[in-house]
């Protein structure tokens, strides 16, 4: 029995440094992580600091006027030297020192720069500032990782104001042509901008003798280029800018709204009808609502969804002939395959909220949604707000010409794509915070 005893001894030394290895271990590898996590941390403030510093000495130089290789705006990728004479000869030396001063110089770091849109985002000039940096790791050692090398990023842009616009087309294909289409004669008459995303030679296309007058400073901007009828030049007034910068999608990122999933039919007392919304909050009208001639029909405000429509009907919210239609503090939202199919010489007079979830924001298609909307109700159709259809084509034809304010319009619609197909006068841009008016130094990554 003593000879057993002696043999056991020491076992529970072994298993506890054994035990105290691992541990140890797991301890060494949180603390690595850690200091990781730490110089990342500065690395990334090291970046940003880069971007934005050269951004702002762009800004500076030029007033604003992004021109490459101008004042101090450079267009490449540049790494950082070993050291720089005073306080830097353009834009992104003084974003290597700002590099420098937060830790990292020479080599690990390393900027890029250019006009034109980034990630998605429309901006005039932006920057992208990396910063690198392999670390030794002390604990780690025993399990045989020596070193972690990081890479930090940040991209700074300076968006331009857009002062608001009549018409985004958002198809952005290179092999589509007439995004934007005038047709049959057809005219637009915008107060505001009008962006064409797309890149085509064709992208917008008047060859029906179609025309497009902007009032006031702003002009029509398209990515790539245009046509007019017979070849001439002289379709688009003023003449546009061909080549633009994307403008990008101003709506992404809009949320739908919460789904009450109980369906609330309209109420009629003859031609006269309305529906139940005495808190102003989320109804469902379920299948299609179709107004004709002598119906007049009232929203009170309210955000209204359109579902579960029937594809070979009306799909959805359907006003034809000489129905009146009339709403204020209103916003439609459609989805599956619900559009709206106004036709005709009736009175529409709607207004969006100024207010709430959906300020400004008329109508919002989902973008699941696989109808083609149709907003054609003429001189009688005075909409005031967004309309947005993210994926979809919208046929427009309305409005007055007239400035007065019962017969002018604020509206900005946004569509992949769009058709013009009779004379339309839109005097000034829907009214939204979402269309985002912001310009100025913004933080894109």
């Amino acid at each position: 029995m003593y000879s057993r005893r002696t043999r056991e001894r020491g076992q529970t030394a072994i298993l506890y440094t054994l035990g105290l290895t691992t541990v140890f271990g797991m301890v060494g590898l949180v603390s690595d992580m850690g200091y990781v996590y730490y110089r990342k941390q500065n690395a990334q403030a090291a970046a940003q600091a880069a971007a934005l510093a050269a951004l702002k000495t762009a800004f500076n130089s030029s007033g604003g006027t992004f021109v490459c290789d101008t004042n101090n705006v450079k267009c490449t990728t540049y790494t950082c030297p070993s050291s720089i004479t005073g306080y830097g000869s353009d834009d992104l030396q003084v974003g290597c020192l700002y590099a420098s001063t937060n830790g990292y110089s020479g080599s690990k770091v390393w900027l890029e720069a250019n006009t034109g849109s980034i990630s998605g985002v429309n901006a005039s000039y932006w920057v992208a500032a990396h910063a690198s940096d392999t670390l030794p790791l002390l604990f780690s050692a025993v399990n045989g990782n020596h070193s972690s090398t990081l890479t930090a990023r940040s991209i700074v842009a300076y968006i331009p104001a857009t002062l608001g616009g009549c018409i985004y087309v958002l198809d952005s294909n290179a092999a589509d042509a007439g995004t934007l289409t005038v047709s049959g004669g057809a005219s637009l008459t915008s107060g505001c901008g009008v962006f064409v995303n797309g890149p085509n030679s064709n992208a917008a296309n008047m060859n029906g003798g179609g025309t497009i007058t902007v009032t006031g400073s702003q002009k029509t901007q398209i990515v790539g280029g245009y046509s007019c009828a017979g070849g001439s030049i002289g379709c688009i007034s003023p003449a546009p800018i061909t080549g633009a910068s994307s403008a990008g999608d101003p709506l992404a990122g809009l949320t739908a709204p919460t789904d009450p999933g109980t369906c609330t039919s309209p109420m009629w007392n003859g031609h006269n009808g309305t529906i139940s919304n005495p808190g102003g909050g989320v109804v469902d009208i379920c299948g299609d609502l179709s107004l004709n001639n002598n119906d007049n029909f009232t929203f009170p405000a309210g955000t209204y969804i359109f579902k579960s429509c029937n594809p070979g009907g009306n799909q959805g919210f359907s006003v034809q002939g000489t129905a009146t239609v009339t709403g204020n503090n209103v916003t439609f939202y459609f989805e599956g395959t619900c559009a709206p199919q106004i036709t005709g010489g009736g009175s529409i007079n709607l207004t969006a909220p100024n207010s709430g979830t959906y300020d400004g924001i008329l109508m919002f298609q989902d973008p699941n949604d696989t109808a083609g909307a149709t907003i054609a109700g003429g001189a009688g159709q005075i909409l005031n707000g967004v309309v947005y259809f993210p994926t979809q084509s919208v046929t427009y034809a309305g409005g007055s010409s007239s400035s007065t304010s019962g017969n002018s319009q604020s509206l900005s619609i946004v569509a992949w794509q769009m058709k013009i197909t009779g004379n339309s006068y839109i005097q000034n841009s829907g009214s939204s915070p979402y269309l985002g008016a912001f310009s100025g130094f913004a933080v894109v990554e």
